[in-house]
């Protein structure tokens, strides 16, 4: 006979048979595994043969719905067993008790009660259910009592609190079946999601999965604000970049008038010295203290945080801002172990305005107005005005603009003649980008190159100027004109663009095409950021009859070095020199061994920037190989290029 406040484990008939009942109860249980485990154990045949063995109790817990399909409780069967000799019978007693509350409450870990959570999710993976619990209630006995639908609320705060950039992965992190997946591999599972908070703030949300108890399917979900360790510089123990746009966010959101306020931006220049010199203990403590020289100057600043490396940014009301007290902030002075270094620091200012932008462009409007600073010790500061705002490109935006530009034909590929010193006739040539901006009008290459390659979007732009020169040098060739070979410049980060590397593979070694009407050049810079093994690219390259250029040598601090640990076929002597060849004799002795050294190396030479006779017959008669510039040739159009080659040129 058997009595339950548990529907499901009441006998249902007073004669049914023990194996029956236990069948029929194990039903109750949701793990397939555990049902048939639990039969097992508790069958006529296994108790026999548990007394038999000395063994009069048994107990087993498992999870058991208490009605079908819901109230799941976590319940202990006990078995008590004893032979009743006077009739020569195994007589056995069975009893059932509701352990839910005192079992949720000892699985709970302790960092549940420790950290500052924002919620507490408790998941019934069966049933596609969840209760959300406050961390500071965990009354286990109430768990799953009023619940809903998991799915539902996952569509609800996606809906309401997830940014529309974030959505997909927000749906496909907190999917069960990838929850699930995740917590077979390991015992947690995390990811970060941004969420808009009460007050409409994006912050950033760790989501923390764990199993309570595998064989219910039930899983705890924490819920925990890590917006300000996202935000917090490691450094200086102050804002990062991340932390500075999310306040004066708020600060902007909450003023009624944004002109009183101005981003200031701060550059140390040549820091790196100070490492040198120093080592990096001392560096760090230089940044810490650079940081704590603007919060508590009299700037007096409203946020202020480190923005990258020895960048700073603060934001300051207009009133305060002392442009004299802020060039003696400028100055620097470090002495350490009888060595003394001054260090000066420029400065960009953007003065906020009515309309309504972004707070990353205020901070690159401030750091393009420090790049005009000529003279630091002259004026440290700059501001920025109207007559910059061509040089600044929304990096945000950088990509879609770029691929519409291309698609749109804004980009036009250039060609610079390089000539035959000796002869002064179109020996090459090199290609040249510009872009035509239908708003901007012309962008500077050497202010989108330069975003691009931040962003990482140059190589999208690197593949379409080698498409074009390919193109036009196939063209030429195939209806019999007169052909040059054309160099394209490549960034580092091409050697690490599968799409880039395949092309140059198919394109540039092409059996139609003459060898060596292909040519890559690439800065000192780049070949420094190439790894060993891409070197092999390079020689690979060579072999297939593409032949390589160092550009821009002397501009760098490794110029020798590159020597030493690459081949080129062709060196060229950067600009800053060929200028000075009518005022430097210095200058002009290092040309001469530059010369003769690459000879000697068998490195062909070419001269850039030539823009005046007497540099011209300079470089010709120290054996210059190859001369380029204004003197001879400006950078043009297609069509401009076509006609000197048509000409014999």
């Amino acid at each position: 006979m058997a009595n339950s406040r548990i529907a499901s484990l009441e006998l249902k008939d007073v004669n049914e048979p023990l194996d029956s009942y236990i069948e029929r109860i194990s039903q109750s249980i949701p793990q397939r595994e555990v049902r048939t485990q639990y039969r097992k154990v508790f069958c006529v045949d296994n108790l026999r043969e548990c007394l038999t063995q000395g063994k009069d109790m048994i107990q087993w817990e498992c999870p058991v719905y208490a009605a079908k399909g819901i109230s799941l409780r976590m319940i202990r069967t006990t078995v008590e067993m004893v032979r009743n000799v006077s009739y020569d019978r195994l007589e056995a007693l069975i009893y059932f008790s509701d352990i839910t509350e005192n079992y949720f409450s000892e699985q709970i870990p302790h960092m549940l009660y420790r950290k500052n959570f924002d919620r507490i999710e408790i998941i019934d993976g069966q049933r596609d259910c969840v209760r959300l619990d406050h961390p500071g209630i965990c009354a286990m006995e109430m768990v799953l009592a009023e619940e809903i639908s998991y799915s539902g609320y996952v569509t609800e705060v996606m809906k309401k609190f997830v940014p529309d950039d974030e959505k997909s992965v927000y749906e496909k992190c907190v999917r069960l079946d990838t929850i699930r997946k995740e917590l077979q591999e390991k015992d947690r599972y995390s990811f970060s999601v941004h969420q808009f908070n009460k007050k409409g703030e994006k912050c950033l949300k760790n989501y923390t999965f764990f199993y309570l108890n595998k064989f219910f399917d039930i899983i705890v979900a924490t819920v925990e604000d890590i917006t300000e360790k996202f935000e917090q510089d490691i450094l200086t123990g102050g804002y990062n970049r991340q932390g500075f746009i999310r306040h004066v966010e708020r600060i902007l959101k909450e003023s009624e008038d944004r002109t009183g306020y101005a981003v200031v931006f701060f550059d140390i220049k040549n820091f790196k010295a100070v490492n040198e010199l120093f080592g990096t203990e001392i560096g760090d403590m230089m940044l810490r203290k650079v940081y704590e020289d603007v919060r508590k100057s009299e700037l007096k600043p409203l946020v202020s945080a480190r923005e990258d490396a020895d960048h700073f940014i603060c934001l300051v009301e207009r009133k305060n801002l002392n442009l004299d007290m802020l060039t003696g902030m400028c100055q620097k002075k470090l002495t350490r172990g009888g060595k003394t270094l001054h260090l000066s620091v420029k400065c960009g200012i953007f003065m906020l305005e009515k309309k309504k932008m972004s707070v990353n462009g205020m901070i690159d409007r401030a750091k393009i107005a420090q790049r005009y600073i000529t003279d630091e010790f002259v004026q440290s500061y700059k501001i920025y005005d109207s007559s910059m705002k061509n040089t600044y490109i929304d990096k945000a935006t950088l990509a879609g603009e770029l691929e519409e530009g291309i698609e749109q034909g804004q980009f036009k590929v250039y060609f610079q003649p390089v000539v035959d010193a000796m002869t002064g006739k179109i020996a090459s040539a090199e290609s040249l980008i510009r872009w035509f901006h239908p708003k901007k009008g012309f962008i500077s290459p050497g202010v989108f190159i330069p975003a691009l390659e931040e962003s990482g979007h140059i190589s999208e732009l690197d593949l379409y100027v080698l498409d074009s020169v390919n193109e036009f040098q196939k063209k030429r060739y195939q209806f019999d004109k007169i052909t040059v070979p054309v160099s394209t410049n490549l960034s580092w980060m091409d050697f690490y663009d599968e799409t880039i590397m395949n092309w140059l593979e198919k394109k540039c070694v092409d059996a139609s095409m003459p060898s060596g009407l292909c040519r890559m050049e690439i800065t000192e810079t780049s070949y420094a950021a190439i790894e060993a093994d891409r070197n092999a690219t390079l020689e690979a390259l060579r072999e297939a009859g593409i032949l390589l250029l160092l550009d821009d040598f002397g501009s760098g601090y490794s110029s020798f070095g590159m020597l030493q640990n690459y081949n080129f076929d062709i060196m060229k002597i950067d600009m800053s020199f060929v200028r000075q060849i009518e005022t430097n004799t210095k200058t002009r002795s290092i040309i001469r061994f530059i010369i003769e050294m690459a000879h000697t190396m068998d490195i062909k030479i070419i001269a850039e920037g030539a823009e005046t006779k007497e540099q011209v017959e300079f470089l010709r008669d120290n054996g210059c190989d190859y001369i380029q510039g204004y003197y001879f040739y400006k950078p043009m159009q297609e069509e401009e290029f076509v006609k000197l080659l048509d000409a014999g040129r």
